[in-house]
């Protein structure tokens, strides 16, 4: 069989929720079957361990076609161009809008298929200015995604074949630790943007703290977008006297140590895709109170393998994990429910598979 060549191209250099998807290819696809490449504007972690695990790793400009800049526009055409020329690769694996836009037009006059892999919501005025060479396909990481984009896709990108590919996890990598805390330790796991709910966290720890419940808190992510958020997510655990229950560990490269040492992981989020970050805490048997947004329910059974809250609630998030720091036999179900889950339905071998065959079947 010809090796597949897959071009991975991605908006920036480190690691974030969907680079990481993207590593878990070029880390675990065969190596017999698949050769992957990876384009990024910039170096980073991300480039870092592409490298380590294989992948050949070029640098491109960050430039969008325009019509009011045509010769910048053909000074992008022309380094495309000469980048899949020399690679020449089957399939070209996107992982936003700005890159599948920024390569869609010298791609499609090669006749080079693009897979657009959407990890997060876009509107229709987005979709219309990025999708002007609609991709071969188009596969979204949860089923609420795919059908929160089905009418946009219709207006703009009409002919692009749709496809869910649920997000995995190395159930091996993220394996249960046991840990034996003094005093349960309760942590959130995302980078410091307004939507992952950390306002909502904290006032959670407040309540929880007002209730006489001895707990410890950590925050691990970092100001990785945007303007930076942590001074005054740390003003408002001074102004809530919560300063001394919160630890704020930054943006860390490895989650698997503190993740492991957590009784219970809370994700806040108002706004989610499939969070990779509950698969592994899943798979690491955590015990995990979530809102119930976007895709986490096709991951998260409420009361059976997690605990599902409205959004932006900090009194609800608060009532569930006061529930599980109360009723430890309730928490060690739940735990136990969530790492099978995730081992019988989002493990890697099985991500992995349903990549391989939906690169196989674009030509």
């Amino acid at each position: 069989m010809k090796l597949k060549k897959i071009l991975f191209v991605h908006s920036v250099g480190e690691l974030g929720g969907a680079e990481r998807m993207s590593l878990s290819l070029i880390e675990n696809l065969p190596k017999s079957d698949f050769t992957c490449f990876l384009a990024t504007p910039e170096t980073g972690e991300f480039t870092s361990k592409a490298l380590a695990a294989g992948a050949d790793c070029l640098l491109y400009d960050a430039i969008q076609p325009s019509f009011s800049s045509p010769l910048k526009t053909l000074k992008n055409s022309h380094h495309w161009r000469k980048l899949l020329s020399k690679i020449m690769p089957d399939v070209i694996h996107t992982a936003d809008l700005l890159s599948t836009r920024s390569i869609s037009g010298v791609a499609d006059k090669l006749g080079i298929p693009i897979i657009f892999h959407a990890h997060f919501p876009f509107s229709l005025k987005f979709a219309q200015w990025a999708l002007r060479k609609p991709p071969k396909k188009i596969v979204f990481c949860s089923t609420d995604l795919l059908n929160c984009h089905k009418e946009i896709l219709d207006k703009c990108s009409a002919q692009s074949e749709l496809e869910v590919i649920h997000n995995g996890v190395n159930t091996q990598l993220f394996a249960p630790v046991v840990e034996k805390n003094s005093r349960p330790k309760v942590g959130i796991i995302a980078n410091l943007q307004e939507r992952k709910g950390h306002k909502e966290f904290l006032e959670m720890v407040s309540i929880v703290n007002s209730e006489g419940i001895e707990a410890e808190f950590h925050i691990i992510g970092g100001d990785i977008m945007q303007e930076p958020r942590e001074p005054l997510l740390k003003q408002l655990s001074k102004d809530l006297n919560i300063a001394d229950k919160v630890v704020f560990h930054g943006q860390i490269s490895d989650v698997k140590p503190i993740l492991g040492n957590l009784d219970i992981l809370v994700c806040a989020s108002y706004e989610e895709a499939f969070p990779v970050s509950i698969l592994e805490a899943m798979a690491m048997k955590k015990a995990i109170v979530s809102t119930n947004v976007n895709g986490i329910p096709e991951a998260i059974e409420h009361e059976k393998s997690g605990l599902l809250v409205k959004p932006r609630s900090s009194h609800e998030l608060a009532e569930g994990v006061i529930r599980l720091l109360r009723d430890s036999e309730l928490r060690d179900t739940l735990a136990s429910n969530a790492m099978h889950r995730v081992r019988n339905n989002f493990s890697v071998e099985s991500y992995i598979e349903k990549w391989a065959l939906c690169y196989r079947a674009c030509h």
